[in-house]
């Protein structure tokens, strides 16, 4: 837990149990040290760095590619399976009758 955190006197905040579940601050952390620790700018805390950027890109594409893989795979299966297929929209539907 914490990360990367500091404290007011630029310690290590890491492993502090009062980093679950209340801001930095409140837990007895620094916000703005450990911001610039991070490699964060003070003045734009909410900047998401490039290769964070980079990453989450990669793994988007990598999820639309699988998405993409299971539909047509799916697709495969409905046709050569009408009456399976119908169940299963009846099951998902939530309309038991």
């Amino acid at each position: 837990m914490g990360k990367g955190l500091l404290d007011n006197d630029g310690n290590s905040f890491e492993r502090k149990t009062s980093t679950h579940g209340m801001p930095v601050s409140e837990a007895g952390g620094s916000f703005e040290k450990s911001l610039m620790h991070l490699g964060g700018n003070i003045a734009d805390p909410f900047v998401v760095f490039e290769d964070v950027k980079e990453l989450y890109k990669k793994v988007l594409d990598m999820k639309r590619e699988k998405a993409a893989e299971w539909k047509k795979i799916k697709n495969e299966w409905e046709k050569k399976n009408p009456e399976l297929d119908k169940k299963l929209h009846y099951f998902y539907s939530g309309i038991f009758t």
